[in-house]
């Protein structure tokens, strides 16, 4: 066995070139030659030695320097990547608010990623880079070592072809191809993902909705046993020619496999459009048509948010409209959070490619809010400028005052939910109805104002008698929902017990079959030896019918302990009630 392994290694030495490490280089260098792609690589072997090798190979013959490779792999842990995470935990995680800063494990991931993202231009990863990774920004994949399992290509691809992908994804595959066992299951591959594409396919052409990430679960589903498959060839194959006649008829049955579900498609494809009901294909179209205005609304209620945060605080910043998108450029300011303090940033007032977008998590978000916070302590008094195009149960109420009140009402039932209550009353003891009039109010320009000239008639016993009413008829709206989804829940419950019940009658009429021969044969055992055995074999019969009828009997009496926990959780969710908090409250007038 030493000396057929010796000889494996003299014949490698003595191949005069690796060929297929001189077509990685080539296509490393027309890749960072092409100007219509990111110019970056991400490419996956299986092994750490052939990961090391392909940085040396890279940085000697394709001109790289290290500081443009990132290696990824299971156990991140060289000085290179801990020096990538101090990188990372200065320019990202610093402006992280510490309750969402991530563990050391995942944070050293992102700070590979981050390093790929800003400074190198290849990323070497072995197969623990195929899952979890965002790589949207690069545009290039090779699989210099091509796995046996089809769900294994569709997750490295999904690490680049994603949503926020920009650019046509190009993938390149090595195989030998002088090898005809390789060039067999390179086929059967292909067979494979071809047989997943139409899958896919179909759902694009019948929903028109992008393909995503879907593809990898339905690799999943389709596919479990493909890889034991190809190992089982190789494993019991004792010639090439054994391996290649197992492989051709295994790409034989994913031929007839993929044929069976072109057919299954074109009759689920014609059920579907002949049967599919309007009222669904309506759905479709009011989400296609109202999603972006929706979207386009809530970065709106954002930009507002932050503006009247830097507003306040005074802090320097300036709009700006750069490639089609809107930025805002914020100077250094001690009022802003973490590292921005000292840097400052630039942000995209909606979705971009290029700048950091503005979200609900976004550090300049939670200091914006938190801010208003800490300035909505005590009472306030301020004058609302109505803009012309507001409700006309605001227009028409120009030179009126009353008293207002913000309050958070926290439902933590079946459906966890946070609703903001906006109560107006004004002095003439009129409430400012409906609730979307309410909300607007909020929306309209106002200015402080020290004092009124005559003082308020409405007094905050006054607001919390109103706000109160408004209170119970909205939790007495949520309660309707909630008794709902209780009845469900218990329904659900009792037919998990029914169900139980079931189960385990089958099961004891099963062990009573089995009871009577073991009670004969104890019987008809002759000496002591044999009857002890089978007298040993009915007590083991015998009790476990006694824990069957114990667990049936309390099954019955709904005394199970699964079935008290959940009653208890379902009654727990279903009365647990609303938490109430005063947001602000503040004195008005309307011009």
């Amino acid at each position: 066995m030493l000396a057929e392994r010796e000889s494996f290694v003299r014949r490698a030495r003595s191949l005069p070139t690796d060929s297929k490490a001189e077509s990685l280089v080539t296509a490393v260098r027309l890749t960072m030659e092409r100007d219509d792609g990111a110019r970056k690589i991400v490419i996956f072997t299986e092994s750490l030695t052939t990961q090391n090798y392909l940085r040396d190979l890279l940085m000697n013959d394709a001109g790289l320097g290290d500081e443009e490779i990132t290696l990824f792999r299971g156990s991140n842990d060289s000085p290179r990547a801990l020096d990538a995470l101090r990188h990372w935990r200065d320019e990202v995680a610093a402006s992280m608010p510490a309750h969402s800063r991530p563990s050391p494990s995942v944070a050293v991931r992102l700070a590979l990623v981050h390093e790929f993202k800003t400074s190198s231009k290849v990323l070497i990863s072995t197969e623990a880079g195929a899952k979890g990774l965002n790589l949207q920004f690069c545009d290039t994949i090779i699989n210099y070592d091509l796995p046996w399992n089809p769900q294994r290509i569709e997750q490295r691809i999904g690490r680049c072809h994603r949503y926020g992908q920009v650019r046509d994804v190009t993938v390149i595959n090595f195989i030998a191809k002088d090898n005809e066992a390789q060039r067999l299951t390179f086929d059967i591959l292909s067979s494979k993902l071809d047989l997943f594409g139409s899958v896919l396919d179909m759902s694009d052409q019948v929903l028109q909705t992008p393909r995503s990430d879907g593809s990898e679960e339905l690799a999943t589903a389709l596919g479990p046993e493909f890889e034991s498959q190809l190992r089982r060839i190789w494993d019991r194959a004792r010639t090439v020619e054994e391996v290649e006649a197992e492989l051709r008829r295994l790409r034989d049955s994913m031929e007839d496999s993929r044929r069976e579900l072109q057919e299954i498609r074109k009759q689920t494809v014609g059920l579907i459009e002949t049967r599919l009901d309007e009222s669904v294909r309506e759905v479709f179209r009011n989400i296609r048509e109202s999603l972006p205005a929706t979207l386009a609304d809530f970065d709106a209620d954002l930009e507002r948010v932050l503006l009247g945060y830097l507003t306040a605080c005074e802090i320097p910043h300036e709009p700006a409209d750069t490639g089609g998108s809107r930025t805002l450029r914020i100077d250094p300011s001690p009022e802003l959070p973490g590292a921005l303090a000292e840097h400052g940033i630039t942000v995209a007032l909606g979705h971009s490619s290029e700048d950091e977008s503005i979200h609900t998590a976004h550090p300049l978000i939670e200091a914006a809010i938190a801010n208003a916070r800490a300035s909505c302590r005590g009472a306030y008094r301020v004058r609302f400028a109505i803009a012309d195009d507001a409700a006309q149960s605001l227009q028409r109420r120009r030179g009126s005052r009353g008293r207002l009140a913000l309050t958070r009402i926290s439902y933590r039932g079946f459906e966890r939910e946070d609703r903001l209550l906006v109560t107006a009353v004004f002095e003439d003891a009129e409430v400012l109805q409906p609730a979307a009039v309410a909300h607007e109010l909020l929306l309209q320009s106002c200015r402080d104002l020290d004092t009124f000239d005559v003082p308020m008639a409405v007094t905050p016993d006054d607001l919390d008698e109103v706000v109160d009413e408004e209170l119970f008829l909205d939790n007495s709206a949520v309660a309707r929902a909630e008794q709902a989804a209780f009845e469900q829940t218990m329904d659900q419950l009792d037919q998990y017990v029914e169900d139980r019940i079931m189960v385990l009658r089958r099961a004891r009429a099963g062990h009573a079959e089995r009871l009577g021969p073991a009670e004969q044969k104890r019987d008809r055992a002759l000496g002591s030896d044999a009857r002890a055995e089978a007298d040993q074999v009915v007590k083991r019969w015998t009790q476990a019918i006694e824990r069957l009828d114990e667990q049936l009997g309390k099954l019955i009496a709904r005394e199970d302990a699964v079935y008290e926990r959940w009653k208890s959780f379902a009654h727990d969710r279903r009365y647990g009630g609303a938490e109430h908090e005063r947001l602000l409250e503040a004195e008005f007038i309307l011009e």
